[in-house]
């Protein structure tokens, strides 16, 4: 496998590869393995990840009973909470995840804002721009684009050059005020 590929490609890939089916061990007793769909989410799993997703469980009470998209919707929500810990148990997906490095297991979620700009969502405690996010909620998230953060990263440079040069403007007045004080001192004696 060459580059990286995001975190739920590489999950549907390693638990099913990219089907929608029942775990393979289902036939042999339903009620302890449970685990289905393109990420092989097991029920009770299934449960916690719809809540969190805000997916209703009276309409998909089961991830192979959910669209592809919806299913999306609850292993991105699930891997947003705990990482890869939900699929911890399959081997091949782990040594995948190892071989791509900590870039593949930490990547950002990149989606595309409204105007086709790329967005990263962020966590403003965890940003050194931070302060800078108008109306982040303190421990939540937000989006910003590319743009935007080189805007403010811009902005940033542009305040620490301001400062270097007021600093070193302030600098050469005390020093020029000091020269006069010391010119007049000298002329009055």
């Amino acid at each position: 496998m060459s580059g990286t590929s995001s975190p739920l490609s590489l999950i549907a890939q390693y638990e099913s590869g990219n089907q929608n089916i029942y775990n393979y061990l289902y036939n042999s007793n339903p009620s302890l393995y449970t685990a289905s769909g393109y990420y092989q989410i097991t029920n009770s799993t299934w449960a916690q990840g719809a809540q969190l997703a805000g997916v209703d469980t009276s309409q998909y009470p089961t991830a192979i009973s959910a669209p592809y998209d919806v299913q999306t919707q609850v292993a991105q929500a699930l891997y947003n909470q705990y990482g890869y810990e939900p699929w911890e148990g399959n081997q091949q997906l782990m040594q995948a995840v190892a071989a791509q490095g900590a870039a593949a297991a930490e990547a950002p979620d990149m989606t595309t804002g409204a105007d086709g700009i790329p967005t990263e969502t962020i966590t403003p405690s965890g940003n050194p721009l931070s302060g800078a996010l108008a109306g982040a909620p303190a421990g939540g998230t937000t989006q910003i684009s590319w743009l935007e953060e080189l805007a403010i990263r811009g902005m940033m440079v542009l305040i620490g050059i301001v400062l270097i040069a007021g600093g070193i403007y302030m600098a050469g007045r005390r020093a020029s005020s000091a020269r006069t004080v010391g010119q007049l001192a000298r002329a009055a004696a």
